[in-house]
This record gives C-alpha cells, structure tokens and sequence, in this order.
C-alpha cells in the first residue's frame, strides 16, 4: 500500500455520507475531479486536488504522511530524549532498591548469626560471656572488628554480584 492509498483510506473515513458533489462543491473543484480523486484509476492527481479534498475533509497530510515542522522534529526529538533519560534514571533506581534490599537481607542474616554465635559463646564460657558477666574491652573488641569485617565482606560480595549482573544483561 503506498502513500496515496493511505490519503484515499483517511478521505474515504473522514467522507462518511458525504456525497461527491458536495465535496466538490465546498473543495471549489469539479465533481468529477473529486470522484476520480477517490478512485483507485487515480494514482497520481495534483497537488492542488490533494489539498482542498484533504483541507475539506479536515485531514492533516502532515499526520498522513509523517511530515514534522523543524520544531516539531526538534520537540519529537527532545522527548525523546527525555523519555530515554527519565527511563534511565528509572533503570538505575531499580537497579539501586534491590542492590539496598540486597544489603538489608544481608545485615539481617549476619546480625541474628553475630546474635546466635554471641549466645552459643556465652552458654560455653560463662566466666566471660556477652550477657553474663563482666563486659571486657577485649570481648567488645572482638564483637565490634567481627561485625565491621563481616559489614565489609557483605558489602563486596553485593558489589560483585551485581556487577556480575550488569554485565549479564549488557551481552545478552
């Protein structure tokens, strides 16, 4: 289908019972100007045909065709473009709540391990536990390089798998 027959479907839509005469009339052509403007013998009428049918029948050749003003090519072009940032900066707050989920499951699993091996060590050694006893700098030490080490270890193991990720979905 070429772009003539793309102008006659839009015409014949926006025709509805409007009759050949009364197009002709109202475009100031002849009837039969009209009636053979709308046939599919008509492969090539003039210009001038083509805009008063079209500007009667209030259809846009400019939508018909595709045809952009240069404003309008450069508005198309600036949402464009505006759509790919917003859709961007979408991708990366996605990217960003489940790297923070991520990193939330993570703390949790090693505070209730830190809280179990804290519990499991003060059951053994009573003279010097967490719960019992007497609070040592070195037992507080212990508690405090443990969990910033393992913090840490979380951390780069989050990073790394979400790298390991990106790069997944970049090749394919």
């Amino acid at each position: 289908m070429n772009e003539m027959d793309v102008l006659k479907n839009r015409w014949r839509e926006a025709k509805g019972t409007r009759t050949f005469p009364d197009i002709a009339e109202a475009a100031d052509l002849s009837p039969s100007t009209v009636e053979y403007a709308f046939s599919p013998k008509s492969t090539n009428p003039s210009i001038d045909t083509v805009v008063r049918i079209s500007r009667e029948l209030h259809v846009s050749l400019d939508e018909t065709f595709g045809i952009l003003s240069p404003s309008g090519r450069a508005e198309t072009e600036l949402a464009r473009q505006d759509a790919s940032h917003w859709k961007a900066r979408y991708e990366a707050a996605v990217r960003d709540i489940e790297y923070l989920r991520t990193v939330i499951l993570m703390l949790g699993v090693f505070f209730f391990v830190v809280v179990i091996w804290c519990v499991a060590l003060d059951l053994r050694c009573a003279d010097i536990g967490f719960f019992r006893g007497e609070w040592s700098f070195g037992a507080v030490f212990s508690i405090v390089c443990i969990s910033i080490t393992a913090l840490l270890v979380v951390l780069v193991v989050v990073r790394v798998c979400r790298r390991h990720r990106q790069r997944k979905g970049e090749n394919e």
